[in-house]
């Protein structure tokens, strides 16, 4: 369960294009969006136009705050791109937090799933005993994935030239 004053990371392999690793940034935002928005239907109860207001979050480069009590969503890397995940728990840590869930951005539990996290992961725990530190599994083949697969599918189809 996420609770008062935790944070969320997202990691991701991370490459030399900027391009490319602002998309975690983007997905950081998004996720931040919903689960402020889960928040709010669950505590108030709300629905209808109430419910889909946008909450307001704070900003920097691949950080998002929202008003979910301190919830904090932040992107880091393994390789090419910085911050890395160490960095980004060290000052998740640094700025008071005492819950951290990493969230492996991976569709299969490769080398870095499987070996580079973890033991990341068990050095921070090591350092930091008194924080709480989850990894969730990899995003993997699940059939929200596949939902989404249909929907490229759809989305290609549309935009396909006619001949």
């Amino acid at each position: 369960m996420i609770m008062m004053n935790d944070a969320i990371v997202l990691v991701g392999h991370g490459s030399k294009r900027t391009e490319a690793n602002s998309a975690l940034e983007r997905l950081c935002r998004l996720v931040a969006e919903d689960a402020n928005g889960h928040e709010k239907h669950a505590a108030t109860g709300a629905t209808g136009a109430e419910a889909d207001a946008k909450p307001t979050l704070t900003e920097a480069p691949g950080r998002v705050e929202g008003p979910m009590m301190g919830l904090k969503v932040e992107a880091a890397f393994l390789q090419f791109a910085s911050p890395d995940l160490a960095t980004v728990i060290e000052r998740m840590i640094a700025d008071g937090y005492r819950g951290i869930v990493v969230v492996p951005v991976f569709l299969y539990e490769g080398a870095h799933a499987t070996r580079d996290i973890p033991a990341i992961i068990e050095a921070q725990r090591r350092a930091h005993p008194d924080v709480r530190l989850t990894v969730s599994p990899v995003l993997g083949v699940d059939r929200r994935i596949a939902a989404m697969v249909w929907d490229r599918i759809g989305e290609a189809v549309e935009t396909e030239p006619s001949e």
